[in-house]
């Protein structure tokens, strides 16, 4: 395109336009300075010392002050010198007090206000209903496809059909042309990937998990049970989870729980029968004892916390200490009842049958004969497990002996059992409140006294529902065809 003679270019003349301070562009030669490297928006107005005087309009409390330092006749410097203010301001804000006799800010003259139409004349509408959330959904089952045909048939509008079955009005009203069309509101084929695999491979898949004993048969594993004529898995491990959640398999955490034979299940089965049909006041006249470690410095939960990324590292409060072996252990022995707490003994290294002799006469025999003496009415019953130190032959004959002195008399109980004694659960939740004190312990000294002080807290009403808790115990093994269950 050619230019027309006697004009000339833009850029030939001077630009009058103030360029951007820190344009990456170079000045114009004769008629802007440098401005220098790019700043910060922050920083570009001029910086002021600290010795300035403040530059700011004045508030309704600066105008206060200020009137009152004007009635007293100070000049404009003293007032200055007092308050730090700028001259040209305090001058300004004097001379609008002596022409107007007042401080206020004059009105600008804006849009006027709405006025409030009469209520009589024009009634307030009546209020809008909330309209309920619809949820959306991929793609409706033939349930809902029969809801949309009988509600148009039904007269019914897009809207009210679409509240029924929880869509849009603009799903219900495609689905209307469909039906107007003469079409069906069956899913059409789509125009992606075929699957890789039929439903036999998918069961092949299933079968292979769900039957693995060890339960150690995962995605990348089951992936290669299905393979195609080179070899390789046909389908990825991710794709392998997709058609196990398809057939309503689910992923759950491993649980601990004592190895069990077929005779201990049986066993159990066994006693859980025989037991079913006692009454709560039954096992209310149990005496419930075990063994159990406390840690003196307890395992890391590694839980989750807010912090600010600093980038590389941890924050301190990301970091949840760990000492070796527990920084020691030691070993307690305790019982209780569901009228209460017993005695409880810090047992020194490894116990033994002997220690364990000794327990039983100076722990268990003076707490039998202290409830009895209170229920005189009732046959107290003692409870242990079937430990090797338990089970030791001067422990039994002791035990034996009693019963037949005494009267007291000692509940029969199946191995691999720890889900049936209620006492376990009370280890948790003693162990559970150790960690909720503020203060950890340094040594096992200091670990043995506030188990003693937690044990000691330990209410009536949550002994009282572990021990009611044994009939459903008993229909839970039953249940579970004498295998572990959830307690």
């Amino acid at each position: 395109m050619t230019r027309p003679t006697g004009t000339k270019s833009r850029k030939a003349f001077p630009t009058k336009q103030r360029r951007r301070r820190g344009s990456t562009s170079p000045p114009l030669v004769g008629v802007e300075t440098n401005p220098g490297p790019h700043q910060k928006k922050g920083r570009r107005r001029t910086a002021k010392r600290h010795s300035d005087p403040l530059d700011h309009n004045f508030t309704t409390k600066d105008k206060k002050k200020l009137k009152k330092l004007l009635d007293k006749g100070l000049s404009v410097k003293e007032i200055v010198q007092q308050t730090g203010w700028q001259e040209d301001t305090v001058t300004r804000w004097s001379v609008r007090d002596q022409e107007t006799g007042t401080m206020e800010t004059r009105k600008r003259p804006g849009r006027p206000p709405k006025r409030r139409p009469n209520m009589e004349s024009h009634p307030s509408p009546a209020p809008r209903q909330k309209r309920r959330k619809v949820k959306h959904r991929k793609q409706m089952t033939d349930r809902d496809h029969g809801k949309v045909e009988l509600g148009l048939e039904m007269g019914m509008n897009e809207r009210e059909v679409g509240e029924l079955v929880g869509r849009t009005q603009q799903a219900i009203s495609v689905c209307k042309k469909q039906l107007e069309a003469g079409e069906t509101l069956d899913r059409k084929p789509g125009s992606g990937r075929p699957r890789k695999t039929d439903e036999r491979d998918d069961r092949h898949y299933k079968i292979k998990v769900a039957t693995d004993p060890t339960a150690e048969t995962y995605a990348p594993q089951a992936a290669k049970f299905v393979e195609d004529a080179n070899g390789a898995p046909v389908l990825d491990p991710r794709n392998v989870q997709t058609r196990l959640h398809e057939q309503g398999m689910k992923t759950k955490k491993k649980v601990k729980k004592p190895e069990m034979t077929d005779d201990h299940k049986r066993a159990r089965l066994k006693w859980a029968k025989e037991h079913k049909d006692w009454t709560v006041e039954r096992w209310r006249r149990i005496l419930w004892s075990d063994e159990s470690p406390f840690t003196v410095w307890p395992a890391p939960h590694c839980g989750k916390t807010w912090v600010v990324d600093h980038g590389p590292g941890f924050d301190p409060r990301q970091i949840e200490g760990t000492k070796k072996h527990g920084g020691g252990h030691i070993t307690v022995w305790g019982c209780f009842s569901a009228s209460g707490v017993g005695s409880l003994k810090w047992v020194h290294g490894a116990m033994k049958a002997k220690d364990y002799h000794g327990i039983l006469t100076a722990r268990v025999l003076p707490e039998l004969r202290k409830r009895s003496k209170d229920q005189p009415e009732l046959v107290w019953v003692f409870q242990q497990d079937n430990a090797s130190i338990h089970t030791a032959h001067e422990c039994t004959a002791y035990l034996k002996d009693r019963e037949e002195k005494e009267g007291f008399k000692v509940l029969d109980w199946p191995s691999q059992s720890p889900d049936l004694n209620p006492i376990e659960n009370l280890w948790s939740i003693l162990k559970r409140m150790l960690k909720k004190r503020r203060t950890v312990p340094k040594s096992k000294e200091e670990l043995w006294a506030q188990l003693q002080e937690e044990w000691e807290k330990l209410k009536g009403d949550l002994l009282l529902r572990l021990v009611d808790s044994m009939p459903q115990r008993c229909l839970d093994v039953i249940a579970a065809h004498g295998g572990p269950t959830r307690h």
